[in-house]
């Protein structure tokens, strides 16, 4: 594990689980991610992932890439469909660390046909984090590449999320989306305006995202804005319901499901060519309410 800290926070990476961040915390204790716990063995106990060479689910077993299709299994016990790619179950190298930063590396050959080198950089400015992720496809082949971040964040009762989208991607009961509607059909799915997540839970993507978000937790009077850049232009929001101790906004560069859905295009996927890199960044800034 590597730890970087300023004045203001600190933060624990997991290089053995995906390069995970294990906790980001104020110095004065207040957690900005759900943090993990201190003997967790599961990827999804960490703080937050890194999901690349894709984000969500991909159906059909598969995808296709000029004409040709690449298979792929299912990588997590319980999930009948492929999910947020590999890179958060593999074992990361140290490239560089100083007290307030750390910069670890991943060079993939694991999952056929995708070979990639990936960085991800963690730098604390007082207590904001900035996360800076790249892709380099190594393969000799285009192939279509996603990135993108899944924070955790503890859910309380009073919990507020503010962000601009224009639609929600509705999904069937394997969770793979089935069409796109406006938040006018669904009035408690917009947050254009703050407010509490839906007391049933959800687990969408959403499209047309501004690409910053706030979330409130006034009872610990802690508010952190979430900026991103325009590679990552969706939003991903699960909550199993209002009553749980978790939610997750997770920033991505395409929609669940986008190498099969609505049709074989991949337009909303980055195609690199061999050496070509995918760069994307994401800044969490915390303050006092």
């Amino acid at each position: 594990m590597f730890e970087i800290s300023t004045s203001q926070a600190r933060v624990q990476v997991r290089e053995d689980l995906g390069a995970a961040v294990a906790s980001y915390n104020l110095v004065d204790g207040r957690a900005v991610f759900r943090p993990a716990p201190t003997d967790a063995a599961d990827e999804f106990d960490m703080a937050c992932n890194i999901m690349l060479p894709w984000c969500n689910r991909i159906s059909d077993g598969g995808f296709y890439v000029d004409d040709v299709f690449y298979p792929l299994a299912p990588n997590r016990e319980g999930d009948a469909l492929p999910l947020h790619g590999n890179a958060f179950q593999q074992v990361w190298t140290l490239k560089a660390q100083t007290e307030s930063s750390v910069t670890l590396t991943l060079e993939s050959t694991s999952l056929t046909p995708f070979h990639y080198l990936a960085e991800v950089t963690y730098v604390l400015h007082g207590a904001d984090l900035a996360v800076k992720l790249s892709v380099k496809n190594l393969s000799n082949i285009r192939l279509p590449y996603g990135v993108g971040l899944h924070p955790w964040f503890i859910q309380e009762p009073d919990t507020l999320l503010t962000t601009s989208t224009e639609t929600v991607i509705l999904t069937d009961q394997s969770q793979l989306p089935v069409k796109s509607v406006s938040l006018e059909e669904v009035p408690e799915w917009d947050f254009r305006t703050q407010q509490h997540l839906p007391k049933d839970g959800f687990d969408h993507c959403f499209t047309g995202w501004s690409r910053e978000a706030l979330i409130s937790w006034p009872s610990r009077q802690l508010q952190l804005n979430i900026q991103a850049d325009e590679a990552l232009s969706y939003c991903h929001i699960y909550s199993r319901n209002n009553r749980e101790d978790f939610f997750c906004f997770e920033p991505v560069s395409h929609p669940l499901n986008a190498h099969n859905w609505p049709d074989r295009s991949l337009s909303t996927l980055k195609i690199l060519e061999q050496g070509e890199v995918f760069l994307t960044s994401c800044v969490f800034k915390p303050s006092q309410i």
